[in-house]
């Protein structure tokens, strides 16, 4: 299995336990706003939410029943429903001043997010912010024109009155969970961009020797100038110094693709990218090592500019200086110490 097999593998089993972690949370909130609401059973939230409930249902049931490659698909199908509900449960909510729920169309648009690439977010945007602002408007109509809802028609004449108590424990609940599920978002957001990333350009397009060894002048200027924000990177926000820095996280940072920061390095520098990243490692390790007002250990200098342990770094020192950090350490009478 090559490495693009590997990651799309990852991405559709992470994709697949954050739809179900998903549903699993909601369901927990809606049966408690199912019972949180049950004294006024009959009333036009409390059925909004038996929707709500069924939906998670039916939901959580097809995540385990339909192919995995629909899961992205079931998911923005739920979104849109959810936030239908949502809708009404807004509107009625509002014409008893009660406006937590609004927090969930922000929750909504941090869900789309998750599995689609800002670019796409635009329609998804104009949809919930229409949602949200429509919603409002309603709520004012209802009251200014004395409209209330029960759970059959719209009336004219006030009805028995749905009286919902104080929010003490239902606006916090509300608040809680959007903040958890927020977080929730917030963790999968990195985890399947970094996988998409991974998906796109861990395997590269094949390309004969002729097209690698003689670019023309138009890609030749394309990577001269991608090599140039690499280096710009490189020199302003030091990745290199994190162990784990890999070319996918440069191409996320840089908006490119590894396939084409490893062919701008190769035709700028005729090296690959790993002893880009340690020619960079060492060129710190230098610095600290003529640094007169402190005496670092070889030990830190190496572990603060990148390298994982120090045979690593012995061997990449050398490779690239033709000495030992030790060796270099007594040739140039600087101040580290072994």
């Amino acid at each position: 299995m090559n490495l693009k097999a590997v990651s799309q593998f990852n991405y559709t089993q992470t994709l697949q336990s954050f739809v179900k972690g998903f549903l699993y949370i909601m369901t927990s909130y809606y049966f408690v706003e199912v019972l949180f609401f049950w004294p006024y059973y009959g009333s036009p939230s409390h059925l909004i939410l038996f929707v709500a409930l069924a939906v998670q249902l039916i939901s959580i049931m097809l995540a385990y029943t339909i192919p995995l490659e629909y899961l992205k698909k079931l998911f923005t199908i739920y979104i849109m429903i959810v936030t239908l509900v949502l809708y009404a449960a807004v509107v009625e909510l509002g014409t008893h001043n009660i406006f937590t729920p609004y927090v969930w169309f922000l929750v909504a648009a941090q869900g789309i997010y998750v599995l689609y690439p800002w670019q796409k977010m635009l329609p998804w945007v104009i949809y919930l912010t229409t949602l949200s602002v429509s919603s409002r408007i309603l709520s004012y109509l209802f009251v200014k024109y004395d409209i209330h809802i029960t759970n059959h028609l719209f009336y004219m004449e006030k009805p028995t009155a749905v009286e919902y108590p104080d929010n003490y424990f239902w606006a916090p609940t509300t608040l809680v969970f959007a903040f958890v599920v927020a977080l929730y978002f917030l963790y999968y957001s990195h985890k399947i961009q970094f996988i998409r990333i991974q998906v796109l350009y861990d395997d590269p397009p094949k390309l004969d020797k002729k097209q690698v060894d003689m670019p023309d002048n138009a890609d030749m200027q394309k990577y001269k100038e991608l090599y140039d924000q690499i280096e710009k990177y490189f020199e302003t926000e030091q990745p290199f110094v994190n162990p784990d820095f890999t070319a996918a996280q440069l191409a996320s940072a840089l908006n490119t693709n590894i396939a084409y920061i490893s062919k701008a390095i190769n035709h700028q520098r005729s090296i690959n990218f790993n002893v880009f990243v340690n020619h960079y490692r060492i060129k710190m390790v230098k610095q600290m090592m003529h640094d007169s007002s402190h005496k670092y250990t070889l030990e830190y200098i190496s572990s603060v500019s990148g390298f994982r342990n120090q045979s690593t770094f012995n061997k990449a020192f050398k490779s690239i200086e033709g000495v030992t950090p030790s060796a270099y350490s007594k040739t140039h009478e600087v101040t580290a110490q072994q």
